[in-house]
């Protein structure tokens, strides 16, 4: 029986609900389907800039990275990088060139934010990074660096792009410090999207000296879903 006197205020309310319940399917974000995953092959152009010294080095490179989802959110990760890059003509490295490794693998947890197009998510990496600095053909110096990363992130599904950010703290052998990242995803095609994005890192060394080592990264590529 249809109430004879409905409450004012409820009935103004009603259609706002209506539009809640008819946008709230297409603004959350579809959570990934167990054993999906994304591969993205990109390039990466790097500076990097140490503290105290005239010498920076900065060169292009190529990277791939890939994610396989697992049930009840949970995912695996791995990525690997390498640049090629090329001292300032100043200091003491000048007219030499650096061979940049750098190898991640890990894993997290998504959190779907119900009825919102964000999605948090939580990651765990091993972190490697390697140098080599050879000045005619002659190498200089070899390093490596291993240790854990630890990240947290937020993204943005919706309207046909995304947006997301990410932040977190790289604990290596010798050197330690902040990590920041944010990119925009954009589609080209039913499932392809292109992605651009940005990273900085601040290493400081722990050998009491109070040097750091600064990365600025810009890198643009492709997303490629995949399913098993």
């Amino acid at each position: 029986m249809e109430d004879p006197m409905p409450n004012p205020r409820y009935s103004r309310l009603r259609p706002l609900l209506a539009w809640i319940l008819i946008a709230a399917p297409a603004l959350a974000p579809a959570a990934p389907l167990p054993f999906s995953g994304v591969l993205w092959p990109y390039y990466s152009y790097q500076v990097q800039l140490p503290s105290g010294s005239p010498d920076h080095f900065s060169g292009s490179g190529a990277g791939i990275g890939g994610r396989l989802n697992l049930p009840f959110g949970l995912f695996a990760d791995a990525s690997y990088q390498w640049n090629n890059e090329f001292v300032a003509p100043a200091g003491g490295f000048a007219g030499s060139h650096l061979d940049q490794r750098e190898a991640r693998a890990g894993g997290g947890v998504n959190f779907f934010v119900p009825f919102s197009p964000l999605s948090l998510y939580g990651r765990i990496d091993y972190v490697h990074f390697g140098q080599t600095v050879r000045s005619g053909g002659v190498d200089l110096g070899h390093s490596n660096d291993d240790g854990t990363g630890y990240f947290g992130g937020v993204r943005f599904d919706g309207f046909g792009f995304a947006l997301y950010g990410e932040g977190g703290y790289v604990n290596l052998s010798d050197a330690d410090g902040p990590e920041a990242r944010a990119g925009l995803e954009l589609p080209l095609g039913r499932q392809l999207r292109m992605f651009a994005e940005y990273r900085y890192d601040d290493f400081r060394f722990g050998d009491g000296s109070g040097q750091r080592l600064r990365f600025n990264e810009a890198r643009v590529g492709v997303r490629l879903p995949f399913g098993l």
